[in-house]
């Protein structure tokens, strides 16, 4: 059940075009376009509702890279407003990347930044990074190659639990594995909580060496993020959707 605040009341983004992925969130099409390689609103809203809108405490915070190499921050109670935000730092900007944290933080916000791992108020879902392929990409340090294509990196996928959503950034997948609720973060769970997301990266490394590839288990920390659903990656150069291209509603105790 998605709770009606998290989403927040209607803003004046104005009509956004239609991505592939909006027929698996219920979206119907808005505009046509003769690409889909720009900032996608609606699709943002409905993949944020998704993945966040079961959580009932804290703010959600949304980043882009500066030219400069930084991050700013924002952070939002309500989640259409952190959609038209993000928009508006496309129009403006037209970043490299945008990006959501996986973790709420605390209601009263954070000062400066987008919070550290001490922060996290509340984990609604695990995650994966898998990159493939060399655009935009470092090589590895460890001599294993990145998967080359798509289609390797969803082996690794079927050595694990069922996704319930899964995100293509643009240069790689983000499967993600929503619990049934989310889990409020204290200070008397937080090290289990860290504790469980960095072992679960390692059974993800282990399996993706397993294959022969390599991957960057440093990708969950709980103040990770991740690129927006409905941005653009520009990452070398080259704009590519990031956007929700599969959901099953699998959900997983916490």
């Amino acid at each position: 059940m998605r709770l009606p605040h998290r989403t927040g009341p209607a803003v004046g983004t104005g009509p956004a075009p239609n991505t592939s992925a909006d027929a698996a969130l219920g979206v119907a099409p808005i505009l046509e376009q003769p690409s889909d390689i720009v900032f996608d609103v609606a699709h943002t809203i409905n993949a944020l509702d998704l993945l966040f809108g079961d959580c009932h405490s804290g703010l959600f915070s949304i980043s882009y890279l500066t030219p400069a190499g930084g991050m700013r921050s924002e952070a939002f109670q309500w989640l259409r407003f952190a959609a038209a935000q993000a928009a508006h730092w496309d129009t403006q900007y037209q970043p490299q990347g945008i990006y959501m944290r996986c973790t709420m933080l605390p209601p009263e916000g954070v000062t400066g930044g987008r919070g550290g791992a001490d922060h996290a108020h509340m984990l609604p879902f695990l995650w994966a990074d898998l990159d493939y392929g060399t655009v935009g990409h470092k090589a590895p340090p460890n001599g294993l190659p990145l998967p080359p294509d798509e289609d390797a990196a969803r082996k690794v996928l079927g050595a694990l639990p069922t996704p319930s959503v899964l995100i293509h950034s643009g240069g790689g997948l983000y499967p993600i594995w929503m619990f049934e609720r989310p889990i409020l973060i204290t200070d008397a769970n937080r090290a289990e909580v860290k504790a469980r997301s960095e072992q679960w990266q390692q059974l993800i490394k282990a399996t993706s060496n397993n294959l022969g590839w390599h991957y960057g288990s440093g990708v969950g920390d709980l103040a990770r993020v991740l690129r927006l659903p409905g941005s653009v990656n520009r990452k070398a150069g080259i704009e590519r959707p990031c956007q929700i291209i599969e959901i099953t509603g699998k959900v997983y105790p916490q």
